[in-house]
């Protein structure tokens, strides 16, 4: 019988081949149509290869295609952002596990420069060493989500070269070696493909990036199998003998041997990036003659990101800022992605029809003209005098997405209606940094001593505007994961640098 039930990880299965953009998506509690439970129809020789992306830190998915650039990061999952979620890229690789330390038939290292798939590449006999790879030596095996919207992810049938190494078949676990465990390992480049330097080593594979701010960056991978991972995310699976369970923690990676019994990797894909939104307060009624015309934060722009690797703690899985030659550079804050564009319109661009449609722009736009920007919401006076940060407030263009780091230099960029009826073209510059007494809020680099904003997280930006006296910037952060807040003192001579 057919029942529906709600997906708790976001499924990928690599099955047939059926003909199939960064702004961040959240998938909350999909469902979908299956019969009782996932099934594995095959015979045990010929077993697919399933593969899961977990829901909770998931996620934002950024656009590829034909951009030009990142496009920022998605919001919340909706039908009428379904076509974002559906045309985004992920790549997969699966490898050997480790050595058989039991006196196997595979007493050797995994090797990651061994492939599965690669055009022009010798294949590796029966996933001696490499499971899956792509028809491109240097990437894992691209992949797109199903069109149905469920979740699912299957091997990318409008690339040519995914057609030319499988036509129409599926991908299966080993045949030959059913009782050895592979690690599965996801990550997501955006745009950045094109442009990133790849390194596949014996041990190691990796990218040398340089971002723009508009990318979001991920990778991940499937946990090792141990009883209490089996017993709390396969509770569905056909796991009834508990000799069987045993068997799959001893051989502990993702084998044909798990996968027959309902066992397929679950990637624990992260997001690699500290995000930063931007909203605008009003700090009295006069903020009405401020119009903000550009933001931009100075951080690093290269880094490494670990995709693959043989170290059985994974420990280097990961995005890594480079440290040689590398200089800090400004990343403008740009608007959120608008279908069919090429990449993150420029800030404000997106705002104008609603900045058109008040008043208060009218006065400020008879001298400015109509350079795009963002107002702070009306001063209501039947609210009094509340706290500020209890007011309505604007979120200003999308995000910017950056390397981790201790400190942040961000920049305001403003117009203001004088008294007089002329227009001063200012800016304010004001440095953040973390702070060492709110760990649930920060992370603490041992090998530098200083507490840093945590990837995967994204901080808020509360810009109080207040008419001809200086800008006033609070950050407070919303994780991804659950967490606290954090004030910056808008005070702290460190915080700001004053207005020009």
């Amino acid at each position: 019988m057919k029942k529906r039930q709600t997906l708790n990880a976001l499924m990928a299965v690599f099955a047939s081949l059926p003909c199939m953009i960064a702004c961040t998506q959240s998938y909350p509690g999909l469902d979908y149509d299956i019969e009782e439970g996932v099934q594995n129809t095959e015979t045990y020789d010929k077993t697919p290869i399933m593969v899961f992306v977990n829901e909770q830190n998931f996620f934002s998915i950024t656009t590829r295609g034909a951009s030009t650039r990142g496009t920022g990061a998605f919001q919340d999952y909706s039908s009428s952002d379904k076509w974002k979620y559906n045309n985004s890229t992920f790549y997969v690789y699966a490898f050997r596990a480790e050595a058989d330390a039991q006196g196997g038939q595979l007493t050797a290292d995994p090797d990651l420069t061994h492939s599965a798939y690669a055009i022009g590449h010798t294949h590796d006999e029966d996933g001696r060493d490499c499971l899956v790879d792509g028809p491109d030596y240097n990437f894992g095996m691209p992949t797109k989500p199903n069109t149905d919207g469920v979740g699912a992810l299957e091997p990318d049938a409008t690339n040519s070269s995914v057609l030319d190494v499988l036509g129409e078949r599926r991908m299966y676990y080993s045949n030959v070696y059913q009782d050895v465990g592979y690690n599965f390992f996801g990550y997501f480049l955006d745009d950045l493909a094109a442009t990133a330097k790849p390194q596949r080593n014996s041990d190691l594979i990796y990218y040398d990036l340089k971002i723009d701010g508009t990318q979001d960056l991920m990778c991940g991978y499937a946990p090792k199998l141990d009883m209490q991972r089996l017993n709390e995310k396969y509770s569905q699976a056909n796991l009834t003998n508990v000799e069987d369970k045993k068997k799959i923690v001893n051989i502990g990676g993702y084998s044909t041997f798990a996968a027959h019994r309902g066992v397929y990797p679950i990637i624990d894909m992260k997001h690699q990036l500290t995000q930063f939104e931007f909203y605008a307060y009003p700090g009295e009624k006069a903020a009405d003659s401020i119009i903000v015309t550009g933001i931009t934060m100075e951080g690093w722009n290269e880094g490494r990101m670990v995709v693959a690797s043989t170290n059985k703690d994974t420990a280097q899985i990961g995005l890594h800022t480079l440290t040689e030659g590398r200089q800090r550079v400004s990343f403008q804050l740009r608007d959120t992605l608008v279908k069919d564009i090429n990449g993150c319109p420029d800030f404000g661009t997106t705002n104008m029809d609603k900045l058109r449609a008040d008043n208060r722009y009218g006065a400020i736009a008879k001298v400015l003209g109509e350079r795009p920007g963002y107002m702070a919401p009306r001063w209501d006076e039947s609210n009094g005098n509340p706290d500020w940060q209890k007011r309505n407030s604007e979120k200003m263009g999308g995000s910017l997405m950056l390397f981790a780091d201790s400190v942040y230099v961000v920049t305001l960029h403003y117009s203001q209606l004088k008294r007089d009826g002329t227009i001063a073209n200012l800016k304010a510059t004001y440095t953040v940094k973390a702070k060492s007494n709110t760990p649930s809020s920060y992370d603490y680099d041992e090998a530098t001593g200083q507490w840093m904003f945590r990837p995967g997280t994204v901080y808020q930006v509360k810009i109080a505007v207040y008419g001809l006296q200086p800008i006033v910037v609070v950050a407070q952060w919303t994780p991804w994961e659950n967490g606290g807040d954090v004030i910056i003192d808008p005070d702290d001579d460190d915080f700001n640098q004053g207005m020009e």
